[in-house]
C-alpha cells in the first residue's frame, strides 16, 4: 500500500479483499485522511472569477460536482463570476486543490478558482441534508400524454426557486428537476408533494386520473454530466439546460471532473466513488468491490475514493451497478447513501503486481 493521491490513504491489493489476499502484500500508509495536502480547509465556499458569460449552471457543475455535494451556486453573468457553496469543506478543498483553474468552452483564458467567504451552514438547511434533501429532485405521477415539455415543467418548479435543469422522460412519465440550492429543493418538495396530478398539470392532459398522485423525492446531482449534454432539450432563460438519465437517481454519469484532470468517457480500470458518508473508512469502500472482482489498489478521500480493478471486465460491472435504472433506489448504495460512480483516468497496469498476483491467484 502507498500514498494516496492529495495526502489521502492508500490501499495497494493482490487477489482481492479478505481471504483472497493470498501471499499478497497490503499495507496501510495516513498522510492526513480527509485532507487535500495535509491542509485544512479555509471555507466550504469556492469563489469563481474570470468566467466567461456563456457559461451555464449545468457547464459549471459538470466541472465541479464531483467533488462534493453542493448545498447551493449562483452565476453573477454581468460580474463573470460564481459562487459555489459545498456542504463540507474538504469538498472545497479537494476542488481547490486539483483545479485551481477551468477552461470552459468558448473561453480563451481560464477561469480561477479561489477560496469563499466562510459562512456557516444554516442549522436548517444542515438538518434537511442530515434527513436527505439535496438540490435535486426527481418527480414522478405526471401526465403519460408525452405533451408535457420541459418549460411546463420548469415554469411549476421555478415558483420556489432557481432552476438549474429539468428534464423530462419521454418513456415514462417522471422527470428530474435540479434547483441551484438545496434550500430551494426542500420548498419545492414541501410545496408539491402529496398533490393531486390534475390539480397541477390539467392543462397538460385534462383525462388524468384524478386520484394520481405527484411524487416529489429528493435524489441525486449525478444526472449532470457531460455525457447527458445534448441528450435533450433545455429549457429557455438562464439555468435552463439538460441533463442525463440512467445512473443513481437518473444520472448516468460518463463524462465530469477527476483530480488531475479531465474523467475519460470511456471505460477505465479506475471508478471515481463519490458522495461517500461522512466517517466511513477505506475498508468500508473496499469492500464494495468485493462481487465484482479483485482490486489493484484503493485511494480514499473523505468524501471520494478510486478503486483501481486488476480487470477492465470488473471495471465496468461495477460501473454498470452505480448507475441504476434510473429510478430512485437504484444504483450503489453505502450507509443507505447514493454513491456517484464515473470512470477514473486511465493508468497502466503495474506488470511486477499482476504477476505477483496472478502467482497468488494460481
Amino acid at each position: 500500500m502507498g500514498m494516496g493521491m492529495g495526502g489521502g490513504m492508500g490501499m495497494a491489493m493482490g487477489g482481492g479483499m479478505g481471504g483472497g489476499m493470498g501471499g499478497a502484500q497490503m499495507g496501510v500508509q495516513m498522510g492526513g485522511v480527509g485532507l487535500v495536502g495535509g491542509v485544512e480547509p479555509l471555507s466550504r465556499s469556492v469563489f469563481v472569477r474570470k468566467l466567461s458569460p456563456a457559461c451555464r449552471p449545468e457547464d459549471l457543475m459538470n466541472e465541479v460536482g464531483q467533488y462534493g455535494p453542493i448545498e447551493s451556486f449562483r452565476i453573477d453573468a454581468e460580474r463573470h463570476e460564481a459562487s459555489i457553496n459545498f456542504v463540507d469543506g474538504q469538498s472545497a478543498a479537494a476542488l481547490l486543490d486539483e483545479k485551481p483553474t477551468i477552461v470552459f468552452a468558448g473561453q480563451s483564458a481560464p477561469a480561477e478558482l479561489t477560496w469563499g467567504k466562510k459562512k456557516p451552514m444554516p442549522p436548517e438547511i444542515a438538518m434537511a441534508i442530515a434527513n436527505g434533501a439535496t438540490r435535486n429532485l426527481y418527480v414522478s405521477g405526471l401526465p403519460e400524454s408525452g405533451t408535457l415539455t420541459n418549460e411546463r415543467l420548469a415554469e411549476v418548479f421555478s415558483a420556489f426557486g432557481e432552476i438549474e435543469s429539468v428534464r423530462v422522460m419521454r418513456v415514462q412519465p417522471n422527470a428530474y428537476v435540479n434547483f441551484t440550492s438545496i434550500e430551494a429543493a426542500v420548498k419545492a418538495r414541501e410545496g408539491l408533494r402529496g398533490l393531486k396530478s390534475i390539480r397541477v398539470f390539467s392543462d397538460v392532459d385534462p383525462n388524468l386520473d384524478p386520484e394520481k398522485d405527484l411524487t416529489v423525492t429528493f435524489t441525486t446531482a449525478q444526472q449532470t454530466s457531460r455525457a447527458a449534454i445534448g441528450k435533450g432539450t433545455m429549457i429557455a432563460g438562464r439555468g435552463g439546460g439538460v441533463v442525463g438519465g440512467g445512473g443513481v437517481g437518473g444520472g448516468g454519469v460518463v463524462g465530469g471532473s477527476h483530480p488531475n484532470g479531465p474523467l475519460p468517457s470511456r471505460p477505465s480500470r479506475s471508478i471515481y466513488v463519490g458522495n461517500l458518508p461522512h466517517g466511513i473508512d477505506i475498508a468500508s469502500v473496499a469492500e464494495l468491490a468485493l462481487p465484482f472482482g479483485p482490486l489493484e489498489a484503493v485511494k480514499f478521500f473523505q468524501t471520494y475514493a478510486f478503486l483501481n480493478f486488476i480487470e477492465d471486465a470488473h471495471s465496468e460491472a461495477f460501473w454498470k451497478a452505480g448507475q441504476g435504472n434510473g429510478a430512485p433506489g437504484t444504483g450503489t448504495y453505502l450507509r443507505g447513501r447514493p454513491l456517484m460512480c464515473n470512470w477514473g483516468k486511465f493508468y497502466p497496469a503495474d506488470a511486477n503486481l499482476h504477476r505477483q498476483i496472478a502467482g497468488t491467484l494460481s
